[in-house]
Order: structure tokens, then sequence, then C-alpha cells
């Protein structure tokens, strides 16, 4: 079995929502804040599991080979000539 490991990014990548509680954290810009978070990470396995799994499921859900070309083909549609 594959695990999918936790995500951590700062507050300023475009990506912070989606993360924050669901894949992993959003933290601020800031070398104590990552380090604290990867620490906690680090020794909390059930939250690492936790974010793992809500991973693959979003990768399945929204991210998919399938869902990719059914959204580019939805814009494709949507454009006129």
């Amino acid at each position: 079995m594959c695990l999918w490991p936790p995500v951590i990014v700062t507050d300023r990548c475009g990506i912070a929502n989606i993360v924050d509680g669901q894949l992993g954290f959003a933290v601020l810009y800031d070398e104590d804040e990552l380090t604290n978070t990867i620490l906690h990470l680090l020794a909390d396995d059930k939250l690492r599991r936790e974010f793992g799994e809500k991973g693959k499921l979003l990768v399945r859900e929204k991210f998919s080979w399938d869902k990719i070309t059914e959204q580019v083909e939805n814009i494709y549609s949507s454009c006129t000539l």
C-alpha cells in the first residue's frame, strides 16, 4: 500500500486554501512555523495517514486523467471561433 505524504505549504502559495486541514497544513511564511509543523506531522502517524488518504481521494476525484480530459474538453467546447 502506497502512503501518500501530507502536504505543508505556506500561506503565500496559491493552493493554501485547498491544503489546509484537508491534505496537510498551510503555515505562515516563517521558518519556525514550518519547523514546528514538520515536527508535529512527524510525531503524529494517525494524522499523516489521514491527510494521505484525503490526498489520494482528491487526486482520484479531481485530477484523474478522465477528469482532466473532461475539463479540457469543456473548456474547448465553450470557446467560440
